[in-house]
């Protein structure tokens, strides 16, 4: 059982196989291995927020709550992906909380963060490995939040779809309209909007809780122009 996480870790974390025998074995007291129901939700001041988390299955999104209860996606975790134990400090702030949620049911490694810290202060390779995970994000929010605030709905939609299709390699796109608005910064009433027109024009197809992509080359027009 020890032997199969160990290899576990070997094969999600490369620089785990560099790690001394003591470090190794002490993973198996820190990385635990569990499974978030859809719609779990986890703040700043839980373990699993300030763990460094592998995602085995599923997506965890990443949103800023603010005291009024407004939500921004900050970023999402796909199948593969890792987080930093660094995301509460760089991404809570007076007034605002960092929240997770399992937007379907996810299988994922928890990693306890003192541990994660101590490993990075003393190895190289663990904390490049941590630099980059925290680069992505803080890219990705950035990224995030300079469409919310530059591009129209529209196009803000579009390129959610295309995007979407691209990582699904599907065309139909298990997703509520709420949903989609909470992604791409807009109201729902206007995410509706947009797609109807989209719909009209033969882009797109909406069904409950499902959009079918029909017409990629006009998603990229709108958003290449």
């Amino acid at each position: 059982m020890e032997s199969n996480v160990l290899t576990e870790l070997d094969a999600i974390f490369p620089f785990f196989s560099t790690l001394s025998k003591e470090d190794r074995q002490e993973a198996l007291r820190n990385a635990s291995s569990m499974t978030l129901p859809r719609g779990s939700v986890f703040y700043d001041d839980s373990m699993i927020s300030h763990s460094a988390l592998h995602i085995i299955s599923g997506t965890l999104k990443f949103s800023t709550l603010s005291s009024e209860g407004k939500e921004m996606t900050l970023f999402r975790l796909h199948s593969g992906d890792n987080s930093s134990y660094m995301e509460v400090p760089i991404y809570s702030s007076n007034g605002f909380l960092l929240m997770l949620q399992a937007e379907c049911d996810c299988s994922i490694y928890a990693i306890n963060a003192g541990y994660a810290k101590r490993i990075c202060d003393n190895y190289p390779s663990a904390r490049e490995f941590n630099r980059q995970t925290v680069i992505s994000h803080c890219a990705n929010a950035i990224c995030s939040l300079e469409q919310k605030l530059c591009f129209s709905t529209d196009k803000r939609l579009a390129l959610f779809l295309l995007e979407e299709t691209k990582r699904t390699g599907s065309n139909t796109l298990d997703y509520t309209q709420e949903q989609i608005g909470l992604y791409i910064g807009s109201p729902r009433p206007i995410v509706s909007q947009a797609m109807t027109a989209l719909a009209k024009l033969g882009v797109i197809k909406v069904r409950r809780c499902q959009v079918q992509v029909i017409k990629k080359e006009y998603l990229l027009d709108v958003v290449e122009s």
